[in-house]
């Protein structure tokens, strides 16, 4: 009986097997994902075990066709502006397709990977023989755009099936948004900046730049911007933060931007499935929100204020943010620290918090 079952799980599990997100991480079959489990590396380059499809070859019959916003076909794509992608296959199949960098915006993309879309969303209902979506080039593209496509089908056309082709990227025609636009980037990344010096952690821009020939102007105060920070349940909002807890914090704007935010004090780092960077390993407290292509209207990420700072009172977070090349906007918060809901772990690194339970005393 238990070889009976073994094997039917092995048939359920070789069944299942064509969805594409049993190739990404989380999957039940494969944890860590396909490949390298990057965004990119998760198609298959060999079988899989207990997979009914065999290696991948390279199916010509697939086709791409990249059409403008006015309908017109293409081979080359204009950094910042969006296309409509549509793959087409010689049957019904579901498949996973990647970009070597950008964004699908709709159906939207994979946890974390703006530029890894589940084309039928793994559903065996919604097999198709084409596939439409609609793609972001970022401003900061150059040389090619290399799509992918694995698929697969059901009886014989299970076999993995792929295909891709390079769009090239012409930066002549690249959209108004890709002026120098509001870039943390060009602001606080050491290899990128534009300023003629690396500011200091917490620095913002307070005045223009049109030395340098940003769009943006001086910096306004923009009350729309909303901060939220969560307790240590990472549901309930909170306006205070805790010593050596890490709390989840969320910054929403009213349309999409990109932005740049620090911390006062502490480390902020990406939350996961959010697109977010830390721009200098030396200034833990600030991140680029976006990544400095990936504009949207709030950006997740985590907060941890170290046990040692306890005595500081209150965290100022702080953000400068622009929807494109128009006027920077920025706004911040001050949360109190409250050295009640401190970690436990802070009494066990030094006494840092000072914060020993009189039970433990005793």
């Amino acid at each position: 009986m238990l070889h009976m079952k073994f094997a039917i799980w092995l048939v359920a599990a070789a069944y299942v097997s064509a969805y594409p997100r049993y190739l990404l991480p989380g999957s039940p079959y494969i944890p860590g994902g396909n490949g390298d489990g990057t965004c990119t590396g998760v198609h298959p380059t060999g079988p899989i075990m207990y997979a009914v499809h065999s290696t991948p070859y390279k199916d010509t019959r697939i086709s791409f066709e990249i059409a403008n916003t006015a309908g017109a076909l293409t081979t080359a794509v204009c950094p910042g502006a969006a296309y409509t992608i549509t793959v087409k296959f010689p049957e019904q199949r579901l498949a996973l397709l990647t970009a070597s960098t950008g964004a699908f915006t709709n159906p939207d993309p994979t946890t974390g990977c703006p530029n890894r879309v589940d084309l039928g969303g793994s559903s065996r209902w919604n097999v198709a023989n084409s596939f439409t979506t609609t793609f972001e080039v970022p401003c900061n593209a150059a040389g090619g755009i290399q799509l992918k496509v694995t698929s697969a089908g059901r009886g014989t056309s299970r076999q993995w099936a792929q295909m891709d082709t390079t769009l090239t990227v012409s930066s002549a025609c690249a959209v108004a948004k890709c002026g120098v636009q509001a870039r943390p980037q060009y602001w606080a990344d050491p290899v990128w900046r534009l300023v003629p010096e690396l500011p200091p952690c917490t620095a913002h821009p307070e005045r223009d730049y049109a030395e340098l020939y940003a769009p943006h102007g001086s910096p306004i105060p923009d009350s729309t911007i909303v901060f939220t920070m969560y307790g240590k349940d990472n549901i309930t909002a909170t306006n205070t933060v805790c010593p050596g807890e890490t709390h989840v914090f969320k910054v929403s704007f009213p349309q999409r931007r990109l932005a740049l935010l620090t911390a006062s004090l502490g480390a902020i780092v990406p939350h996961a499935g959010s697109i977010s960077r830390v721009l200098d390993p030396n200034c833990p407290q600030r991140v680029d929100l976006g990544d400095s292509y990936y504009l949207n209207t709030g950006f997740t990420v985590e907060y941890t204020l170290p046990c040692n700072a306890s005595d500081a009172g209150f965290v100022l977070f702080k953000v400068t943010s622009a929807p494109g090349a128009v006027q920077w906007r920025q706004s911040n918060v001050t949360l109190a620290v409250n050295t009640a809901c401190a970690s436990l772990t802070c009494d066990l690194r030094g006494g840092w918090c000072m914060r020993v339970e009189r039970s433990m005393m005793r």
